[in-house]
This record gives structure tokens, C-alpha cells and sequence, in this order.
């Protein structure tokens, strides 16, 4: 359409040259006839750029040329209003002030929209992406060009985001998926990525827009619930017991990289700790922690068994609850812990269970409940085993005396058929 117009523009300008030769007599005229060429000619020009503007970007302009490119009916108009005096020059300030006061319109609304919103050009690739976009993902412009962005999704997931993407991108089809973007630092952000492609007034693909929104918390939740269900099931079904607590700590731990669960056991005396499900914390401090005993100041884990409270450590280096037991957690890289009593029907402490990490913070309020949660499901878990443990301790007892009563009942039963017989 923009080479069609500059082609109709280019016949103008000829014959616009053609009147000048006719009007040579009525020099006032062939002035007019001067100053409708170069508007004309200037047309051309600024139509070009923008042609060329739109090829190099195949298909999609980046910016808008330095002045606003008009059509063959503008051009008819121009050329009136210098031949006859009409006054165009408002109108085109006005179109270019528009133009300016809705492109600042737009990036505003981009920079207070809530979620992430990029564009692309007719192949898929990215060249604009607004700052909450920049956030979700912790990736810069430079970075998300083109296909950078996927260079950053969860191995697991890009292969098959890549292939819907090059699929709707060929064939023109919305694109909806659920992905993870993995950071340098190894955090896991969650998104959902929708995208409509753009269309011109011919039903030409010119480009894509679309929108990312951070989805992480829901997905954690989801993970939970689906976690929290498999060990009730696993409760109900009477699985072992460690069995069912090294399943709640590895759910727990699968919320985040840098999260470290320990699960530690209050013994029958009341007075020590003893390791129960501590999947990836580093066994030797596993083992320097494993019969601990309890107390006012015996870092996070004795002191909640201790206080049967949650206790919230930010700084172990710092925190006067691990004066004496902080040189074993630091030398391992941990730096935070807090933990939370498990604590039985009757209100008894079970044990702890304790959530480390390897940099100083304090929890959300999400994280709060992960853990008091945790802990209670915990709860279930051992009192269940434990009442599981009693009753079957019971039955053997009850078998035994019923097998002590029976071999007596048999010997007294010996004894009185021999004397019958002497």
C-alpha cells in the first residue's frame, strides 16, 4: 500500500512539473506550482523512510518516521491549500501532536499495566517488552531480543514452548501456554504467555502482541495441595513412617532452589532431638544436629521444641539463640532457619520442622503457613504411626497372654489326664 502511494505521488510530481512549463506566462501561479512539487517531493521522501523503515523490521515499524507520512488524498489537499490559500499546517500540527500524545498514552499504560507485555514482528521475534515484563523474568531488552527469551525458560520447558511458538507464529494462531523462567541465580518464576497476532487492513501478519502474567504463587499452591493430598493418602494407607515424611520434606523443598527442609524427632525422654527426613541438607551437619537436646537457646529447632513455638531465625551468624551452634551452619553455607514444634493432638511436642536457607530473610506470610502446615501434617503423621505402634504393641502383648494362657490351660489339662490314668 505505502509503494502504491509513493509511486501515485511520484506521477504527481511529474505532472506538477508539466503545469509549471504550461504556466511560465503567470509567474504567481508557477510559484504555487513550485511549492506544490516539493511538498509533494517531501512526501515521497518520508513515505520512503517508511517503507524502508517496515522492510528492515520485516513488516512491523519500530518508530514512526520523523514526520507523519500523508496519503495521496492529504496531498490533493496540500496542494489546494498552497495553490489556493486553504489552511492545512493546523491540521497537520494537530496530526502530529496526536500521534505523540498516543504514543505517550500507550507507554504509560504499559509502564502501570500489572503484567508483562511484549511485541514481536511477523516471524516471532521479540523487540519490545515493557518493565513488568523485565521484572518477571529478570531478563533486559538486550537479552529478550529476538529468541533470547527462550533461552532463559526451564530446560525442561523449551523445547516445547519453542515449537508452539514457531507453530503459531507460522500459521497465525493465538498462543496460550504455561512456562517457567529460570534466573541466573537459579530462581524459578512461573508464567502464563498469551499472545494475538496483529493485522493489517489487508489480513497480512504484521506482528504479535501479547502479555506474560506471574503465575508462581498459584502453581506453588497447586504443587502443595497436589503434595499435601499424596501424603494424606500415604497417612491413610498406613505407609511407613519414613517413608511419608521424606514425601512432605522433598514436596516442601520442591517450592524453591534455595530451600532446604529438616525434620527432626523428639525422642521418648522429651529432652533430644534426633533426625527424622533431612533430604539435602549437607550430612555432615545432618549428623552434628542429630541429638541435639532441647532448650531456651539451642538454635532454631531446640528452642521451638523447647518454647512449642514458631521460632523465626534471619541471621544465624548474628542471632543469639546460635551463639553456640552457628560455626556448624555457616561452614555449610546456611544462613537462615526457622522452624515450627509438631505438636500432637494433646498439644505434646512431636518434634520440629524447620526450613533453611542459604541467604539471610525473614518469611512471607505465605511462607508461614508453609511451614506451620507442614509441621501439623507432620503431626498426623507421626501420632498416627505412633498410635499405629502402640495398638499393634498391645495386640502382641495380648497374643502373647493368650498364647502364655493357652500353654498353661494345655499343661494343667496334661497334668489332670495323667493322674486320671494312675
Amino acid at each position: 500500500m505505502i509503494v502504491l502511494s509513493i509511486l501515485i505521488q511520484m506521477v504527481a510530481a511529474v505532472l506538477t512539473l508539466r503545469f509549471m512549463r504550461v504556466s511560465e506566462r503567470w509567474r504567481g501561479w508557477n510559484l504555487a506550482w513550485m511549492f506544490a512539487f516539493f511538498a509533494i517531493f517531501l512526501n515521497v521522501v518520508f513515505g520512503a523512510n517508511c517503507f524502508f523503515d517496515c522492510v528492515s523490521h520485516s513488516g512491523f515499524p519500530s518508530s514512526l518516521p520523523s514526520a507523519p507520512y500523508v496519503t495521496p488524498e492529504i496531498s490533493f489537499f496540500m496542494i489546494l491549500g498552497i495553490t489556493g490559500g486553504f489552511p492545512v499546517s493546523n491540521y497537520f500540527q494537530r496530526l502530529e501532536e496526536s500521534i505523540v500524545k498516543n504514543d505517550g498514552v500507550l507507554e504509560a499504560l504499559c509502564k502501570a499495566s500489572p503484567i508483562g507485555i511484549f511485541r514481536t514482528d511477523r516471524r516471532g521475534q521479540y523487540f519490545y517488552v515493557n518493565q513488568w515484563w523485565r521484572k518477571i523474568t529478570g531478563l533486559s531488552l538486550e537479552q529478550a531480543k529476538g529468541d533470547g527469551w527462550a533461552k532463559s525458560l526451564h530446560p525442561e520447558d523449551r523445547d516445547r514452548v519453542a515449537k508452539d511458538w514457531k507453530e503459531a507464529a507460522e500459521k497465525g494462531l493465538s498462543f496460550q501456554a504455561e512456562y517457567r523462567f529460570q534466573h541466573s541465580n537459579g530462581k524459578i518464576t512461573w508464567a502464563l504467555g498469551q499472545a494475538e497476532a496483529e493485522i493489517d487492513s489487508l489480513g497480512k501478519i504484521y506482528g504479535y502482541v501479547g502479555t506474560i502474567t506471574d503465575i508462581t504463587k498459584r502453581k506453588m499452591a497447586e504443587s502443595l495441595i497436589s503434595g499435601r493430598n499424596i501424603i494424606l493418602e500415604l497417612i491413610a494407607t498406613g505407609c511407613p513412617l519414613q517413608e511419608t515424611l521424606d514425601a512432605l520434606t522433598l514436596s516442601v523443598e520442591e517450592q524453591t532452589n534455595d530451600l532446604y527442609c529438616s525434620l527432626l524427632l523428639l525422642d521418648s525422654t522429651g529432652k533430644r532431638l534426633f533426625n527424622g527426613s533431612s533430604p539435602h541438607l549437607p550430612k555432615d551437619y545432618v549428623k552434628a544436629i542429630d541429638g541435639v537436646f532441647i532448650g531456651p537457646s539451642v538454635g532454631s529447632c531446640g528452642t521451638a521444641a523447647y518454647n512449642k513455638e514458631v521460632i523465626i531465625v534471619e541471621d544465624i551468624a548474628s542471632d543469639p539463640l546460635w551463639t553456640d551452634y552457628k560455626e556448624s551452619p555457616l561452614s555449610h553455607g546456611l544462613r537462615a532457619c526457622w522452624s515450627a514444634p509438631i505438636l500432637g493432638s494433646k498439644g505434646q511436642c512431636l518434634g520440629t520442622f524447620a526450613l533453611y536457607y542459604i541467604e539471610t530473610r525473614t518469611p512471607t506470610e505465605w511462607e508461614l503457613d508453609l511451614i506451620k502446615n507442614s509441621a501439623h501434617i507432620a503431626g498426623l503423621a507421626i501420632e498416627r504411626n505412633r498410635d499405629e505402634t502402640a495398638l499393634k504393641e498391645a495386640n502382641d502383648q495380648l497374643e502373647r497372654r493368650v498364647q502364655e494362657r493357652t500353654a498353661k490351660l494345655k499343661e494343667e489339662e496334661a497334668y489332670q489326664i495323667g493322674r486320671a490314668h494312675v
